[in-house]
């Protein structure tokens, strides 16, 4: 039986994010999702939306690909990513830290190595009933391509780390919007939503009680 990890992050090791965050998305391969992954294809080819790699921040603020939709299409592809991963066999984790806590960029890889490695040990059993373990990241930035190669060989003596690309799978994409959507909370509990992200979600109450509840459901079980 084998497990696939998809990971992303957000946020950078310099100066320009007040946060970073590395989000694992983990789909137990037995379980199918072609049946998710067909409505959510059907949903885009009837808005006449191009099939390619959807990608939540630039969605919310009106950015990139997304900068000449309107908010009722944004909302729409939004919607059927949210139902997407609701209705997907998936549990994921984050692992948040707010930058100025940590005084340099080594202290702050140190924190992120140090937070991944407890996670794989505190949950070893779960991880060891697989005969395979895969691990997706698209090597977007070189610090967590070290992370994840360093400590996953260091926990399991046979893992499979492969290079992604975003438009292949979907399931990468949901590590962005969750990832994301950990973001969005974190601001929230801060005080540090723009008024972009408080438009797109019409308010705090709405994105909380409508959306990040229900997300907050296929987290891995501590």
């Amino acid at each position: 039986m084998e497990l696939s990890i998809f990971i992303d992050e957000s946020g950078d090791f310099y100066e320009c994010s007040k946060y970073y965050l590395m989000t694992l998305v983990m789909h137990e391969q037995d379980k199918n999702i072609a049946r998710e992954l067909a409505f959510l294809d059907e949903a885009m080819v009837q808005k006449n939306f191009p099939i390619r790699p959807i990608h939540t921040s630039p969605l919310i603020h009106k950015a990139n690909d997304y900068y000449h939709w309107s908010y009722e299409d944004r909302r729409y592809l939004f919607n059927k990513m949210f139902a997407f991963i609701r209705h997907c066999p998936i549990t994921y984790r984050t692992f948040a830290v707010e930058k100025r806590q940590w005084g340099d960029y080594y202290q702050l890889t140190g924190r992120l190595a140090h937070d991944l490695h407890a996670f794989l040990l505190e949950n070893i059993a779960y991880f060891q009933t697989f005969d395979k373990l895969v691990v997706y990241y698209d090597d977007g930035q070189a610090e967590i391509t070290r992370i994840i190669n360093i400590v996953f060989n260091t926990v399991f003596s046979s893992v499979d780390i492969r290079h992604v690309y975003p438009v292949d799978y979907r399931l990468f994409q949901a590590a962005d919007f969750l990832c994301t959507m950990e973001l969005l909370e974190l601001k929230r509990i801060n005080h540090d939503l723009s008024p972009n992200d408080a438009r797109f979600f019409k308010g705090t109450g709405e994105f909380t009680k409508t959306y990040l509840k229900k997300i907050r459901a296929k987290r891995f079980p501590d």
